[in-house]
Parts: C-alpha cells; structure tokens; sequence
C-alpha cells in the first residue's frame, strides 16, 4: 500500500488489512509529522507496541508515549525516515511498507 501525502509532510502506512493483519496485535496505522510518527492502534493495544518498541529500537528510538490506542514515537535526532520505517516493520506485525 502506497504511503498516503496529505501535506508534505507526512506519509501514511496502515495494515493492509486492519482487523486480519492486526489481530494479534492491535496496529491500524502509522503517519509521520516533521520528525514524529503516530501510530494508531485498536483500543487498549498502544502501551504494549510502544513498550516493544521502546525495548526494541533503543538506538533509533528515543522514547514512545502512549495512551489507550495512539502513540507517540520520538526518534532519537539525525534518524532517517526509511530507518525509523525498517525497524517498525520489524516490531510490529501487520506493518507495511508501501513504497515497493
């Protein structure tokens, strides 16, 4: 799925299909603003990506905040999109990249 321009600024990438791709896991979409991502997740599934995550990519990832079903994701400063992408796809299942 091709990532979404909504202003220049931001690119969309969303499960391919968010209940059966999603399912273990709660993840419905991820959209960068400037340098931050938000994820968006099925209700009460936030706080367990954002601690994957933070486990997971220390180095590229300074820290996450998350509530019921969105998160925040803070890279770490001079991290590259494409980096903060390729380690998403890694920790979250049902993450897609849609650039290919």
């Amino acid at each position: 799925m091709a990532p979404v321009q909504e202003s220049g600024h931001s690119s969309r990438f969303s499960a391919k299909d968010k209940f059966a791709h999603s399912s273990n896991r709660g993840f419905l979409s991820f959209e960068f603003s400037h340098e931050l991502g938000v994820i968006k997740t099925r209700s009460g599934y936030a706080n367990d990506i954002a601690s994957d995550i933070d486990h997971q990519a220390p180095s590229l990832i300074l820290g996450t905040i998350a509530g019921d079903d969105t998160l925040l994701v803070i890279p770490r400063e001079g991290v590259s999109r494409e980096a903060i992408l390729e380690a998403l796809a890694k920790i979250i299942p049902g993450f897609k990249r849609g650039n290919e």
